[in-house]
């Protein structure tokens, strides 16, 4: 039987454990609780009697395992079982020379808990990661809790600025309409200041225009005479007839005045 190939029945023994015992009295008695003689005779992967109870590190370094597998011949490294393998071998990445106690140069595998210090690589790796876990977490809590602050800040500056130039556009608006409604009203005053004068003219023109007609109406009677003695009576009435009238468009001139003033 090749006991290096891929053994489906020890993978199926696997189990995680917290711990693997450091003495043989511990081994013992773990290896009695697992009853791997039960499965020794009934798989094929190796001989019944080398088909034993392993307690060692995983493939990866960070898990001890218990299984029942085949016992190999360890050459200076710590041992492991590789699941993916489904073999017990060297663990290459942990030579026996950086644990405490150090491995011999070689060794059964089933005499792995000689080295106590290749579980203590498990232990180490298990702290790396839960540290760099934690710092990971801390990092990632100090970051939420810069959100947290960050964004309410940042929400409350663009509302304030929001609010600000609503205002503005308010105020401006506003403003615009008074100035147009100013612009309005002095048009309108202009326009009225230019229409009064004008009536006054026309006034004034037309009383002067009916002056001059009725000086320049000729006088007519029956009983005037070559020498002008008969006339007079009539003429006189004509004239106060002009002067009434000139006497009233004044008057009427000089009441409009009053009234633009007033206005």
């Amino acid at each position: 039987m090749n006991e290096n190939r891929y053994c489906k029945d020890a993978v199926e023994s696997v189990e995680k454990v917290s711990s693997c015992p450091t003495s043989k009295e511990q081994w013992d008695k773990a290896a009695s609780k697992k009853r791997c003689w039960e499965k020794a005779l009934k798989q094929t992967c190796s001989a019944p009697e080398k088909f034993v109870y392993h307690c060692v590190i995983n493939g990866y370094g960070n898990a001890t395992l218990e299984v029942c597998a085949p016992e190999r011949l360890i050459l200076g490294h710590c041992t492991e079982f590789n699941e993916v393998g489904g073999v017990i071998q060297d663990q290459l990445l942990s030579p026996c020379i950086n644990v405490l106690p150090r491995c011999d140069e070689y060794y059964l595998s089933s005499e792995a808990y000689k080295y106590e210090g290749c579980y203590k690589l498990v232990e180490t790796k298990k702290l790396k990661t839960s540290t760099s876990q934690n710092v990971k977490h801390e990092s990632s809590d100090e970051t939420s809790g810069r959100d947290e602050i960050i964004i309410p800040v940042l929400t409350a500056g663009i509302s304030l600025l929001g609010v600000a130039v609503l205002v503005i556009f308010i105020l401006y608006a506003k403003r615009r309409k008074i100035n147009r409604l100013r612009d309005k009203k002095g048009v309108q005053t202009e326009v009225h200041k230019k229409k009064i004068p004008t009536l006054f003219i026309t006034d004034i023109e037309s009383e002067e225009n009916s002056d001059q007609q009725l000086r320049n109406k000729p006088i007519l009677s029956s009983d005037c005479r070559n020498d002008g003695s008969e006339v007079m009576p009539e003429r006189q009435s004509l004239i106060g007839e002009v002067h009434d009238q000139n006497t009233l468009g004044v008057s009427k001139v000089k009441r409009r005045q009053h009234s633009a003033e007033s206005m």
